[in-house]
C-alpha cells in the first residue's frame, strides 16, 4: 500500500468514526477506551506491549473449508464449506455460542482466476447474540472493498491488496453467540479469533462504539522507519562485525524490555548475520536465527513493510519491532560470516516488565527432505506461550530433486495445542496460511502488507523460492503446555520441498494447565468411582475411527449417548485458577448442545456445530471460569443436553496452575 493510500485510508477512518489519529495510545487513552465501550479485540492492535502477555482462560477458535476426508478438496467443490444449510436457503459458515470475537476471515475467490463467473456474487451475513437480524448484511466483494465502515483499510483488503487473499481483519466480538452465513454456496474460506471463558468485559458487535484510530494508525505507520517512543531510551552504536567473533550490541544487566532494533547495513550482506538473543544468562541463546529472516524475508531482495519487522533493501536498513521483555539480563550479539560495517539503534525500556511477560524466542528450523505422510514441523513448544509470527521461504535448489511447480503449497496447516488429540486450527493451504491464494495465477505477485506478506519469490535455473510471513497480534495463537503446528508438503503430504522457517513466540518455562481426573464413559468402574448418574443415557457401541489431522493409528473405544441430564464428580488442584473440561466425541451428528452446570450453579453452553462423517472422533472443550472451581478438590458436573445428539466417550478435567 502506498503512502498516497495509506493517507487517504486514515482520513477515512478518521470521518467515519469522528476521531483523530493518534501516534500512539498513552495509558490515560487506553484506560478512556476501556471505560468507554472499548472492541476489546482491537487493543491487541493498539497496544504493542499486549503482544509479550500470554492470556488466560481463551481458546483458539477456528473454522476453515478443509477437506474432512484428508484430502485436497478444501474448497474447490465447496462440499465441505457450509457447516449446514438452513431452511431460509442460507448456507452456515460459523456458528458458535457463548463469549468470543471473531479475528480473521480470510478468502480465495475463484472470480479472482475466472473473472466474471460471479462465484462469489452473494452476500455475507453475520447473526449477533441468537438475534433474528444479522448486524451485518454485505455483498461478500463489497466487505472487503474497504468502501464500507466499520470495514475500512487496513483492517480490509481485497485481491488488489492482498493478491488471491481478500480478508477482513476486523474484530466481531459477541456475548452469546455469533452465526456467519452466506446466501451463495461458499468455497475457500478460513476463520479464527478465540473463545472466551465468560463474557464479562465483552462488548458485543456495535462499530458505532469502537474507536478503531489507534490500531489503523500502529498498523499504517508501518510505511516508516519505526521511531522511539516517549518513555523509551535510545543507544546507537557502529561497529565492524567480523567472522570468529561476537560483536555485542547489548549485554545489561537489570531489568527492562528492547523495544526495537534497526539496523543500517549493505543489503546484500544481511543474510550473511545471525543474530543472536540471551535472556536471564540463560545456557543456550532464546534467538539464534540470520537477520534476514528477522527482517521478514529470509531470501533478501524484496522489501517488507510489517507491523513486527521490516526490510528496506533501498535504504539499507532493516529492523526488528517486537517487545523483548527481561528480568534480570538481557545480551545481544552479531555473528558474520565476513566483516562488515554496522550502523544499530537499540531502543528500550527500563523497569520491570508487566506481571505475566513471557520471553521472545525463536524457533529456526531447516527441512530439507520432508517424509511422507509427516507434516512440516514449524514449531514445537512446551509450557505456556503465544505465537507472535512465521517466517518461511519454501522451495527448491539445485542440490534437491525439482518438485512439480509449487504443488507443495497446496499443503495445509495443522495445529495441535495442549495434548487435544484433534487439531485445533486446520487449514485450506500453505499459502493460505500466509493469507494470500492462487499461486501461479494471474493475480499472483509478491506483495507486503503490515499483518501478512508474499515478499519475494525468486525463480531461477536452479532455484525456484517463496518466502512470506504472517503475524498474529489479530488472530492469537496461546497455549498453556505444548503446540505443534506442522504444514503439510503437498495436497497427501508427499511433494518435496525444502522448507527454512522462524516461528517467534513468547514463552514461560512452567506448564499453566494439569490434567487432575479422568473418566471413560462407558466403563462401569470408571463410571463408579467418578458418581455417575445417567438415568436415561444409553451405551454406544465401540467406535472404530480416527481423528482429523495428521493421521495416526484408529481409536477403538464405547461410550454413551446423552438424553437427558446427567451429572459426575471430578478432582481437581484445589489451588486451580479456573478448569478445562475436554470431551472425546462422535462427531458425525451435528450439532451437538448441553446446558452446563457446576455444582448446582450455571457455568453456560457447551455447543459444537461442527461434523465429520468421515473422521469421527473429535476432542472439544468448555472453559469454566475461577468463581465457579477455586478453593474447590472436586466438582459435580450437570450436563443437559439439547437434542439426542450428545455423546461422549472420556472426560478430562484440567486444573490450570495459578500464575508464579
Amino acid at each position: 500500500m502506498r503512502l498516497r493510500a495509506m493517507a487517504l485510508a486514515l482520513g477515512l477512518l478518521s470521518a467515519a468514526f469522528g476521531s483523530a489519529m493518534a501516534q500512539e495510545p498513552t495509558p490515560a487513552d487506553s484506560g478512556r477506551l476501556r471505560a468507554a465501550r472499548w472492541n476489546a479485540a482491537l487493543l491487541e492492535l493498539a497496544e504493542r506491549d499486549r503482544l509479550m502477555l500470554i492470556p488466560r482462560g481463551q481458546t483458539l477458535l477456528a473454522q476453515t473449508s478443509f477437506d474432512r476426508s484428508g484430502g485436497n478438496d478444501d474448497g474447490f467443490s465447496g462440499r465441505w464449506s457450509p457447516l449446514r444449510r438452513e431452511s431460509n436457503g442460507e448456507y452456515v459458515l460459523f456458528d458458535e455460542r457463548g463469549a468470543g470475537s471473531l479475528t480473521r476471515l480470510h478468502f480465495a475467490f475463484f472470480d479472482s482466476i475466472q473473472p466474471g463467473q460471479g462465484r462469489e456474487d452473494y452476500e455475507l451475513r453475520a447473526y449477533f447474540e441468537g438475534e433474528s437480524t444479522p448486524r451485518i448484511a454485505l455483498p461478500l466483494k463489497e466487505l472487503v472493498s474497504g468502501t464500507r465502515a466499520p470495514f475500512l483499510p487496513p483492517f480490509v483488503g481485497d485481491d488488489r491488496v492482498s493478491p488471491g487473499g481478500p480478508f477482513v481483519f476486523y474484530p466481531l466480538s459477541y456475548r452469546s453467540a455469533l452465526k456467519i452465513t452466506t446466501t451463495g454456496a461458499p468455497n475457500f474460506f478460513a476463520f479464527q479469533g478465540v473463545r472466551l471463558r465468560e463474557a464479562r468485559g465483552v462488548s458485543s458487535f456495535d462499530p458505532r462504539f469502537d474507536e478503531p484510530a489507534a490500531a489503523a494508525e500502529r498498523l499504517l505507520s508501518v510505511a516508516r522507519a519505526p521511531r522511539a517512543r516517549t518513555g523509551e531510551q535510545s543507544l546507537s552504536l557502529r561497529g565492524t562485525a567480523a567472522p570468529g567473533q561476537p560483536f555485542v550490541l547489548l549485554d545489561h544487566a537489570g531489568p527492562g524490555v528492547l523495544e526495537r532494533l534497526v539496523f543500517e547495513l549493505p543489503a546484500t550482506l544481511a543474510q550473511g548475520l545471525r543474530l543472536r538473543a540471551t535472556w536471564e544468562r540463560e545456557t543456550l541463546p532464546a534467538i539464534d536465527a540470520p537477520l534476514g529472516f528477522l527482517f521478514g524475508n529470509e531470501l533478501g531482495n524484496g522489501p517488507v513493510q510489517a507491523v513486527l519487522f521490516g526490510f528496506a533493501p533501498a535504504d539499507a536498513r532493516g529492523w526488528i519491532d517486537l517487545p523483548m521483555p527481561f528480568a534480570q539480563h538481557a545480551r545481544i550479539e552479531i555473528l558474520a560470516e565476513q566483516s562488515v560495517e554496522l550502523a544499530v539503534r537499540i531502543d528500550w525500556r527500563p523497569g520491570a516488565p508487566p506481571a505475566g511477560f513471557g520471553h521472545l524466542r525463536g524457533e529456526l528450523r531447516e527441512t530439507l527432505a520432508p517424509r511422507n505422510g509427516e507434516d512440516v514441523l514449524l514449531l514445537q513448544a512446551n509450557g505456556r506461550g503465544r505465537l507472535a509470527a512465521v517466517i518461511a521461504s519454501m522451495g527448491w535448489r539445485a542440490s534437491s530433486a525439482p518438485p512439480r511447480g509449487r504443488l507443495f503449497l497446496e499443503g495445509d496447516e495443522r495445529l495441535f495445542l495442549d495434548g487435544r488429540r484433534s487439531p485445533a486450527l486446520h487449514g485450506t493451504g500453505s499459502e493460505e496460511f500466509f493469507d494470500w491464494g492462487w499461486y501461479d495465477t494471474g493475480v499472483d505477485r509478491p506483495f507486503t502488507l503490515p499483518l501478512h506478506g508474499y515478499p519475494e519469490w525468486k525463480l531461477e535455473a536452479q532455484r525456484d523460492e517463496t518466502a512470506c510471513y504472517r503475524c498474529f497480534l489479530h488472530a492469537p495463537i496461546s497455549w498453556e503446555r505444548e503446540a505443534l503446528l506442522g504444514l503439510e508438503h503437498g495436497p497427501t503430504n508427499t511433494e518435496h520441498a525444502e522448507y527454512r522457517t522462524l516461528s517467534l513466540f513468547y514463552a514461560q518455562s512452567a506448564p499453566g494447565l494439569e490434567r487432575t481426573d479422568a473418566i471413560d464413559v462407558g466403563d462401569p468402574a470408571a463410571e463408579s468411582a467418578h458418581a455417575w448418574n445417567d438415568p436415561s443415557g444409553a451405551l454406544l457401541p465401540t467406535l472404530t475411527g480416527e481423528f482429523e489431522g495428521a493421521g495416526g493409528a484408529p481409536l477403538s473405544d464405547a461410550g454413551r449417548r446423552g438424553v437427558g441430564a446427567h451429572s459426575f464428580r471430578l478432582a481437581l488442584r484445589s489451588d486451580n485458577d479456573g478448569v478445562r473440561l475436554r470431551r472425546l466425541c462422535d462427531q458425525a451428528l451435528a450439532p451437538q448442545q448441553a446446558e452446563v452446570y457446576v455444582d448446582g450453579a450455571y457455568v453456560g453452553t457447551w455447543y459444537q456445530a461442527r461434523s465429520n462423517p468421515l473422521r469421527r472422533w473429535l476432542e472439544d472443550e468448555l472453559e469454566f471460569p475461577p468463581a465457579f472451581t477455586r478453593g474447590k478438590s472436586s466438582i459435580e458436573v450437570r450436563l443437559e443436553p439439547r437434542g439426542s445428539r450428545w455423546n461422549a466417550y472420556r472426560y478430562e478435567a484440567w486444573s490450570y496452575l495459578q500464575a508464579p
